[in-house]
């Protein structure tokens, strides 16, 4: 039977908001921004609210009509997913994204402040939710998707104080370009990590054109698909540093993680790249020194078992680094990573298993 692990969570990312238009609110931020603790990761991207559809597990899908199947709502996102993993792991992240004042804005707000770890920030007055509504095939891949994201162009930078009193910034595709930019200059200047989690193929191409951003970049989450769109970008743009691949780098996954290496952080960087049935990739550059390693899939998950992938790769992400926030290594890092995700694709309900937490006397 065939086996499937990781494949990209396609949604946004998230932030907690409190809702401008009242002054009580108002008055709540400023009194939540003055006590809370800082957070040892921050969190910049999409809160959604996802609408996903399956068809049965005895049927394949059937294009132009409708299929029996089943239909489920669930809070998502890429920056919210990751933020997730996190606070069920403890790691108490700080979210940064741009929600609505509509009904689905206040159930976000409700689940954000229940998720345990999350800060609150606030709603943007007069916008709509994003919401993605997605449509899997049998076997539980993404056939295909609509998302509806416009709030997002309202993500700001997190304030300068969050941002240097953290070890780790998470980035996904959603922010603006200038917010990105500003963000990821802020940590690299005070020694914070730069982690860019693509979020999907067409967003990651405008980040990927911008080699200044790409250069704050210590670690990386593409998948296959993002990892090529990421080095043609590269490739593209007449700026970029040339470099010669060695002979034995023919194969195309370890070249384009070379190219997109020597674009990153130059003392160091690391890639995570998810590649399915074969595993991890993990490859790292420490000042001119190239590493590479596959880690293969230790528990194969059938087809009968999938239930949801689009949270996988942000499980991975998350509990990567909640890894290294308690004092694992990379390597320990990713197999954590690659149990988190397979328990998560295991979940009809939610993109993120809820009982990810259950993992926390692993770290």
């Amino acid at each position: 039977m065939s086996f499937h692990f990781v494949s990209r969570s396609i949604h946004t990312n998230a932030v907690f908001y409190i809702i401008r238009p009242k002054e009580a609110f108002r008055t709540w931020k400023r009194k939540i921004s003055t006590t809370k603790m800082s957070s040892p990761v921050i969190v910049i991207g999409g809160a959604v609210k996802d609408l996903i559809a399956r068809p049965d597990h005895s049927e394949p899908l059937l294009i132009g009509t409708s299929n029996k199947g089943t239909c489920i709502e669930a809070d998502g996102g890429v920056g919210r997913n990751v933020a997730e993993v996190l606070a069920q792991l403890g790691c108490r992240p700080s979210l940064y994204t741009a929600i609505g004042d509509d009904e689905r804005g206040k159930i976000l707000m409700k689940r954000f402040e229940a998720a345990g770890g999350i800060d609150c920030s606030r709603a943007v007055s007069g916008a709509g939710t994003a919401t993605y509504l997605a449509v899997l095939n049998e076997s539980g891949d993404l056939h295909t998707a609509i998302a509806d994201m416009g709030v997002f162009s309202k993500i700001e930078v997190p304030s300068r104080t969050s941002i240097i009193n953290a070890k780790y910034l998470v980035m996904d595709a959603n922010p603006p370009i200038s917010v990105l930019r500003e963000a990821s200059e802020i940590s690299i200047n005070h020694g914070v990590h730069v982690c860019f989690e693509p979020t999907s193929v067409p967003k990651v191409k405008a980040v990927a054109e911008h080699l200044d951003i790409l250069a704050n970049i210590t670690f990386a989450f593409p998948n296959v698909d993002e990892l090529f769109e990421m080095a043609d970008r590269i490739k593209d743009n007449p700026e970029h540093a040339a470099i010669t691949l060695k002979h034995e780098m023919s194969n195309e996954i370890k070249a384009a993680a070379t190219l997109l290496l020597h674009q990153m952080n130059r003392r160091i960087s690391c890639l995570v790249v998810t590649m399915g049935e074969q595993g991890v990739l993990l490859a790292k550059k420490e000042n001119e020194n190239l590493v590479m390693h596959t880690i293969p899939v230790e528990e194969r998950i059938h087809d009968a078992d999938i239930s949801n992938t689009t949270g996988a790769g942000d499980s991975l992400c998350g509990a990567f680094l909640a890894a290294l926030v308690h004092g694992k290594n990379k390597m320990e890092a990713i197999k954590f990573g690659m149990k988190a995700a397979a328990m998560s694709v295991s979940t009809k309900e939610c993109a993120i298993s809820p009982y990810l937490r259950n993992f926390r006397n692993e770290l």
